[in-house]
């Protein structure tokens, strides 16, 4: 456990040493789950797990993030291991699959064609300009965008402070607003 807040120390020195970007902001890290293992109480542990979240922002990688925190150890005199477990899963089929758990940042420009053609439909069928602007929580964009370079946007009914939290909610005026929009680009992108 010492050397484990050790590292986590040098973790909070790595921070400030994060790239950043004027739009998606500053890569992160956090420990999210601090686990001992120990035979009873008065047992000194022989073995601590922590789990990270490392979030990525331009010209960062899973490889520099990973060698980060290697050094970490190597300067703190630290033996221990440090990987990116594969998300190992059961689909409903009794399939097995297993993914990566990196997650890379992805943006499309402003004038990509996808986005201004939206913004376009947005404005049309609904009255008035969208935001642009980055959500702070993940999607399926890190595949589509970030791993496969398909061009990806993100449009939906709802408020993003609803998003991905158990007060999660959305008006049905919302959803009637988004499916005029998704019905409309869809027209658009098969013309």
């Amino acid at each position: 456990m010492y050397e484990a807040s050790r590292f986590i120390v040098g973790l909070a020195l790595l921070a400030p040493q994060f790239n950043q970007d004027p739009f998606l902001g500053k890569g992160t890290v956090a420990v999210t789950s601090i686990h001992a293992e120990a035979g009873s109480r008065n047992v000194v542990p022989d073995l601590c797990t922590l789990t990270l979240d490392r979030r990525l922002t331009i010209g960062e990688t899973e490889a520099k993030a990973l060698a980060e925190l290697r050094r970490i150890l190597t300067r703190e005199g630290i033996k221990a291991t440090i990987e990116a477990p594969p998300y190992r899963a059961t689909t409903y089929t009794g399939l097995p699959v297993e993914a990566p758990q990196s997650f890379p940042f992805w943006m499309t420009s402003e004038d990509a064609p996808l986005l201004v053609a939206t913004a376009h439909i947005i404005e049309a069928e609904l009255g008035f300009a969208p935001r642009l602007v980055r959500w702070d929580f993940s999607t399926d964009g890190v595949y589509t965008m970030g791993v496969a370079g398909i061009p990806t946007i993100g449009f939906g009914p709802g408020e993003e402070r609803f998003a991905h939290t158990v007060d999660e909610q959305i008006r049905l005026r919302d959803i009637e607003a988004a499916a005029q929009v998704y019905a409309a680009l869809a027209a658009h992108l098969l013309s």
